[in-house]
């Protein structure tokens, strides 16, 4: 058996890709050998006692590593297969994911934050990095400059910090589709559909804008001559092309709207109580205090069950002014 040092030459010389051999020099040599739970045991001979010193050093080295991480993480991935193969000898690492940019990083982290109990530590934990890295990525997707995708922006500003904990107030799916043009045409369509819905229209109509804006001339043109040919109402299509900027990714707030069955949905959601103004059919309104929304059912229906004073209610969609979590804030 070789001791640790050996083990290194060894792979640097025999199993790491020529193109590889002056980073992996770099980082088995310099970040990981020279860690202060690695230095003291690097001439010992190869022993399962120092597995826990190696997995640590391992990561400390990628975390310290400035420059392409990946590369960093893919040369420990073959160190650590070589050590199993040549020597037996077994190393026990969860590696984080491989981001070829920032942004792919970035997109991970929002993907991390629908966990309500993160701090940035935990994600630096996770993903190999500084809280400082965690920090700067978090600024970059609040900013007002955004992140630009296909010439559109994501930038998501409502973050809050509880205790250490950080979270977007609105959970964000970071979905870019990769479509053909029929495809294209079935999503919006059916977008076209969902908005006919009382509580959805806000919804539908911005990710329909936000997919319309992402199409080239080319397709927009083909859409619009295709429905024309076949008799198809493009109406849809010409009022998601008046929508005004809204970016990739728009709140629950900016998807709802103040008044209506829009109003309600988010109470649904997160089963919170509220109160709810309605209006019957003689046109006379009442108010439904510490209320909760059980159920709604979407288009052509469109009925939302409430539950109040033990007794579920069933109003037509149409027949909510707005609901509040408290009715002071009706007004």
């Amino acid at each position: 058996m070789d001791t640790l040092a050996v083990t290194i030459d060894t792979f640097i010389k025999t199993a790491c890709p020529s193109r590889k051999r002056k980073t992996a020099g770099n980082l088995l040599k310099g970040h990981f050998l020279e860690d202060p739970t690695v230095r003291p045991i690097q001439n010992e001979l190869l022993d399962k006692r120092m597995t826990e010193a190696i997995e640590g050093g391992i990561k400390q080295a990628v975390a310290s590593y400035t420059r392409d991480k990946a590369t960093a993480i893919s040369i420990f991935r073959d160190f650590v297969t070589f050590l199993h193969k040549k020597y037996g000898f077994t190393v026990e690492v969860k590696f984080p994911p491989e981001f070829c940019d920032p942004f792919e990083r970035r997109m991970y982290i929002v993907k991390l934050l629908h966990d309500r109990n993160l701090r940035v530590a935990d994600i630096a934990e996770e993903l190999w990095i500084s809280e400082r890295t965690v920090e700067d990525d978090i600024a970059e997707l609040r900013s007002p400059r955004g992140i630009t995708i296909m010439e559109q922006k994501l930038m998501v500003a409502e973050v809050e910090r509880s205790k250490g904990v950080v979270e977007f107030k609105s959970t964000v799916h970071p979905l870019f589709l990769t479509l053909n043009l029929t495809q294209v045409v079935v999503l919006l369509r059916g977008l076209e559909y969902m908005a006919q819905d009382e509580a959805y229209r806000n919804y539908a109509r911005l990710l329909g804008a936000n997919i319309w804006r992402q199409l080239s001339i080319y397709a927009t043109t083909r859409i619009n001559e295709i429905s024309a040919a076949l008799g198809q109402d493009s109406s849809w299509f010409v009022a998601l092309a008046a929508v005004s900027e809204t970016g990739l990714f728009a709140t629950e707030r900016q998807c709802s709207a103040e008044e209506g069955a829009y109003s309600v949905l988010d109470f649904l959601k997160n089963s919170k109580k509220c109160a709810v103004e309605v209006r019957d059919e003689a046109g006379k309104t009442r108010l439904l205090e510490d209320c909760r929304i059980i159920r709604y059912e979407g288009y052509p229906d469109s009925i939302i069950t409430l539950l109040h004073e033990g007794k579920e209610i069933r109003l037509p969609a149409s027949a909510v002014i707005k609901a509040r979590e408290y009715s002071k804030c009706l007004f």
